[in-house]
């Protein structure tokens, strides 16, 4: 009878096993694991973009630009349209990104050589009819670099342009419509171009680069 007991007990002793064994391997997903499990579709573009529209200077908002005594400009807040063009990775414009938009830069420049940082903020402009998409906010810095001189064919004609290289990074969010709340990245690098009746001020640049931007 004490065996029959003791079997008993042992049998009821590795069911309690079994079941905790059980619910260990069905504990529910911790927060870190839902999360990866929760990934944003991220969407990937290459970019473009350019003032419009021309002749110099292209503003909308001339802004603040002061002489300093030691030969520098400094612009404040000059506000220019410029046209940017987003294409996915099969080449097909992507119409969430792409259209006129409005861009606020400052900087301190370089009275001789041009050189010197930059930064800004941007505002995709938010048209009649497009409501449903919403529009970005973005802000951007960076740093112009003279380069040399070349020739050029650009919108503005076909000469010896005086150019400089700005690497920027901008970082975008997405406001009302389908993109609310989304959020944007962007590497790009424009090109600056100035003439020698203009030199060191910028007359027109070409932005190329890539980014991508993530659904909430």
């Amino acid at each position: 009878m004490k065996a029959l007991k003791c079997v008993l007990v042992l049998f009821s002793f590795m069911g309690l096993m079994l079941v905790g064994c059980s619910d260990q391997s069905q504990s529910p997903v911790s927060p870190s694991d839902q999360v990866s499990l929760e990934k944003k579709t991220i969407h990937y573009f290459t970019i473009k973009d350019f003032p419009v529209p021309p002749p110099y200077p292209y503003a909308i908002d001339p802004g603040i630009k002061k002489y300093l005594p030691n030969g520098d400009i400094h612009y404040k807040k000059v506000g220019v349209w410029e046209y940017t063009e987003a294409r996915d990775l099969n080449g097909n414009i992507d119409p969430l990104i792409t259209g006129l938009m409005e861009n606020y830069l400052s900087t301190m420049i370089d009275g001789e050589t041009g050189d010197g940082p930059a930064n800004g903020k941007t505002v995709s402009a938010n048209v009649p009819g497009q409501e449903v998409e919403g529009f970005w906010e973005t802000n951007w810095e960076g740093y112009r670099s003279y380069i040399g001189t070349s020739e050029f064919d650009l919108p503005i004609g076909k000469k010896v342009y005086h150019y400089w290289t700005l690497p920027v990074k901008l970082v975008g969010h997405g406001k009302g419509g389908v993109i609310d709340k989304m959020q944007m990245f962007i590497e790009t690098t424009l090109t600056i171009f100035s003439d020698d009746d203009h030199f060191p001020e910028p007359i027109f640049w070409v932005g190329n680069g890539s980014g991508f931007y993530k659904e909430h």
